[in-house]
């Protein structure tokens, strides 16, 4: 991970910040984001950090930047147009505040469940999977993400490994 900041005396208006892979198939692709203070933006700021992008990318042999955007933004999707990056696909985030769960019907279906799935156990892991599972939750974890379509994007399907999961899982513990 990497970033850089914009500041004008002590403030920060603006940061780019460029995820590389180390390991996989796809190393080629870095994940980035360009964040500008909305007072700032359409004054040449994106454009400055993208070209930092670009020299960064260039050293670590990415090819291709992977952007998120916020569908509440249109700045952000009008600039990576104007960039020329081309829509590959979209995720949605979905909230659900607790306060509205229907417990009663949670109750309802956790005992159906039970009827059609006696079978079934549920395990609860903290900061680790433990390494008799392993196995099974990598099998899980990669069909699962290998079964999502991919659209244009220039992906490789990739078969994360144990070794890969747990540095990930330790690199998220220590945050």
């Amino acid at each position: 991970v990497k970033r850089w900041v914009i500041r004008e005396d002590e403030i920060i208006t603006a940061y780019i910040i460029l995820y590389f892979q180390k390991e996989g198939e796809n190393k080629h692709v870095t994940e980035g984001d360009i964040f500008v203070l909305p007072e700032l933006r359409r004054k040449g700021i994106g454009t400055f950090l993208l070209k930092k992008m670009y020299e960064e990318a260039t050293k670590e042999n990415c090819t291709m930047i992977d952007f998120s955007e916020f569908s509440t933004c249109s700045s952000g999707s009008e600039f990576l147009k104007e960039i020329g990056a081309k829509l590959g696909c979209t995720e949605h985030i979905n909230q659900l505040k607790i306060a509205d769960i229907d417990m009663k019907l949670m109750d309802e279906w956790i005992a159906k469940a039970n009827e059609r799935a006696e079978d079934y156990e549920l395990e609860f892991w903290q900061n680790e999977i433990p390494e008799e599972r392993m196995d099974s939750f990598l099998k899980l974890y990669n069909d699962f993400w290998n079964s999502v379509p991919l659209d244009d994007l220039e992906y490789e399907y990739e078969e994360l490994s144990a070794e890969r999961m747990r540095n990930g899982i330790k690199a998220t513990v220590k945050k």
